[in-house]
C-alpha cells in the first residue's frame, strides 16, 4: 500500500481530497500545514508521495514545502495543486518544470491519472509496493 502525505489548508478539500485517495486504496496522511507536513516527512514511515496546495499559510508555502522535501528524500514524487490558472503561474526554474501540477478544482479521475502515474506508471520502482 502506498502511503500520500497531503498538504492542504482548506479543511474541505483536504478531506475530499484524502476521503477519494484512501477509497482507492492509498494510506492517506494529512497535515494543515507546510510545517505539520515536514514532520511527517521526517517519521520513520515516510510517504510515497506528496500532494500539497501551492498557496500553504506563512511560514511555508506548498514551493518551499516541495524544496525542503526534495532535499531529504530526492526521489520524492510531488503534486502541487493550484488555484491559479496556468495564464498566471508557469513553472520557471528547473525544480519547479520537474514537480506535476494538478488546477484545481481537480476532477477525481485526473487526481487518481496523477497519482497512480506517478507512483506505479512506466519508469517508477515503486510498482512493487
Amino acid at each position: 500500500m502506498f502511503n500520500v502525505l497531503i498538504c492542504e489548508d482548506d479543511q474541505a478539500v483536504l478531506k475530499i481530497t484524502g476521503r477519494i485517495l484512501t477509497a482507492e486504496g492509498y494510506c492517506v496522511t494529512e497535515a494543515e500545514s507546510g510545517s505539520a507536513a515536514l514532520e511527517e516527512l521526517y517519521r520513520p514511515e515516510k510517504p510515497d508521495l506528496l500532494l500539497t496546495d501551492l498557496m500553504l499559510p506563512p511560514p511555508m508555502s506548498g514551493i518551499q514545502l516541495a524544496t525542503r522535501a526534495k532535499a531529504l528524500n530526492p526521489d520524492l514524487p510531488i503534486i502541487v495543486m493550484t488555484g491559479y490558472s496556468h495564464g498566471n503561474f508557469s513553472p520557471e526554474s528547473d525544480f519547479l518544470r520537474s514537480l506535476v501540477f494538478l488546477q484545481k478544482p481537480t476532477a477525481r479521475t485526473e487526481l487518481l491519472r496523477a497519482v497512480d502515474g506517478l507512483l506505479s506508471g512506466p519508469g517508477s520502482d515503486r510498482n512493487t509496493a
